[in-house]
């Protein structure tokens, strides 16, 4: 049986240590398996030459791993660092990830099972999870993005669902970690001028032509998650202001889950502006506060029943789920009002 290609596409910048050991997992993996040719592309932006001397080592390391890199001395965005990467792949398959993700020894040979499960999929993709040496910070962000309260179905994201595989939507899967058949990107670039969600643009372009989208529970990589609080803030924000802006542009694309954050920001700040002259909306913002509260020690309960029961960055999650609430509620609405 001949090989099937697969080209790996890489956008970095700044983070030379975490590209390494990324690129170094890729390569163990490839080449624990016999049944896919692996190529990594990597493109390197902001003239990081830190990352260059790092991929550099890695070749010397590792001379029988075939890696292609380019370089450009302006900063790009992750959606235009991998249209820069795309006339360079010439794969069947193409395997997008993060610098900051990177897989186990088995990886190649998962997705070789799903991807025979599914030879119709145009992509097929799975979940990233916190890596075990976390922080208990990070372990924190880890719960809350992965509860159902926290996150909705975009859970899937971030934590293997029940099932082991399943046609999904776009909303469960995610750019870090998601392989594309070739040709369902003919003719088809990431738009830059969104803040994020660059992958969701294209899933719902898939989407509306009927191909297949695969959720795959066992083709999970470990994606490292923000260190800081002002740092995961921020990764929320941005991420609320790429789905307000494909909403804007896709007002059809829009779900439920998508906009309740940004109706309870304009909600709690009417009520509370407003609570002097109209108390009986403030009463009713009381209680929604109630409600929630109840809903988050529901999630918090059924997070203790987990086997990892009850521990400190459980307790540590518990202020996070209303600030990712709020910081992605704003972000919608900077995005439905961003050109």
């Amino acid at each position: 049986m001949n090989s099937v290609r697969i080209d790996v596409l890489i956008a970095t910048y700044g983070r030379w240590r975490l590209l390494e050991r990324s690129v170094r997992s890729l390569i163990a993996a490839a080449q624990s398996q016999t049944h896919f040719q692996i190529r990594i592309l990597i493109c390197i932006g902001g003239g990081d030459t830190a990352s260059v001397e790092a991929v550099s080592r890695i070749q010397t390391d590792m001379p029988s791993a075939d890696i292609f890199t380019v370089s450009f001395p302006e900063r790009l965005g992750a959606a235009e660092a991998r249209n820069r990467l795309l006339p360079h792949a010439a794969a069947e398959w193409l395997y997008f990830i993060d610098d900051d993700a990177y897989v186990g020894r088995d990886f190649f040979n998962r997705f070789y099972e799903q991807s025979t499960f599914t030879p119709h999929a145009a992509c097929i993709g799975g979940p990233n999870l916190t890596p075990p040496a976390s922080s208990p910070f990070q372990t924190a962000t880890g719960i809350v993005l992965s509860s159902r309260f926290g996150a909705a179905k975009s859970r899937n994201r971030y934590t293997p669902h029940k099932l082991d595989m399943f046609l999904c939507r776009e909303e469960s899967l995610i750019l870090c970690n998601l392989f594309v058949r070739a040709r369902a990107m003919e003719n088809r670039r990431f738009p830059v001028q969104l803040a994020s969600n660059e992958e969701n643009w294209l899933l719902l372009d898939l989407q509306a032509i009927g191909a297949e989208l695969v959720y795959a529970s066992n083709l999970a990589v470990w994606h490292e998650r923000r260190g800081r609080l002002t740092q995961l803030i921020s990764q929320i924000h941005i991420y609320g202001i790429g789905r307000g802006q494909v909403l804007r542009l896709r007002p059809w694309s829009c779900r439920y889950f998508h906009i309740v954050p940004a109706l309870v920001v304009c909600f709690s700040a009417a009520a509370l502006f407003l609570a002097p002259w109209w108390p009986l909306l403030f009463k009713l913002w009381l209680d929604f506060a109630m409600a929630y509260a109840g809903l988050l020690t529901l999630a918090l309960i059924r997070r203790a029943r987990a086997p990892s029961g009850i521990s400190a960055p459980l307790f540590l999650s518990a202020p996070l789920f209303p600030l990712v609430h709020i910081s992605y509620g704003l972000g919608i609405l900077r995005g439905l009002n961003k050109p």
